[in-house]
């Protein structure tokens, strides 16, 4: 069994590289985690990026993207965020998260701006924690 792993971040941040804030411990921390803001816990094999998309395509409306997820094993539910990535690249200045329930059906992102790019994101939840934010995806709304 990997250690499980306690991080921080600033509150409302996106995540910094987890090795740059990260501490092992020998046991989940979850009461910690649940008095301090900014906390994450998680277990080390779980750390790095991972394919979480099995598909993230164009919606038949305009400003729509469906996005079909990979089942994680011992996954509760799942996060997807997005945000739209600014001129000239980068991080986008904030994200919008939706949590989803299962990953038998595509889930249906609407309301973006047509011709913009927005970069996705999933994690999965797990009874002990968050996984990592999976690799990042960019794609066009159309």
């Amino acid at each position: 069994m990997q250690p499980y792993m306690v991080g921080f971040r600033p509150a409302g941040s996106r995540p910094v590289p987890r090795r740059q804030w990260e501490a092992a411990l020998p046991r989940q921390p979850r009461s910690l985690c649940s008095r301090l803001p900014g906390c994450d816990v998680y277990q080390d094999e779980e750390v790095a990026g991972f394919e979480a998309f099995r598909s993230l395509t164009s919606g038949p409306e305009h400003g729509v993207i469906k996005a079909k997820l990979v089942k994680i094993a011992g996954a509760v539910r799942y996060l997807v965020q997005w945000g739209v990535v600014p001129p000239g690249g980068g991080t986008p200045a904030s994200w919008t998260t939706l949590p989803i329930a299962q990953v038998r059906s595509a889930t249906t992102i609407a309301g973006l701006t047509p011709a913009t790019t927005y970069v996705f994101q999933a994690r999965a939840v797990t009874p002990n924690g968050y996984t990592g934010w999976s690799d990042p995806i960019i794609r066009v709304a159309l």
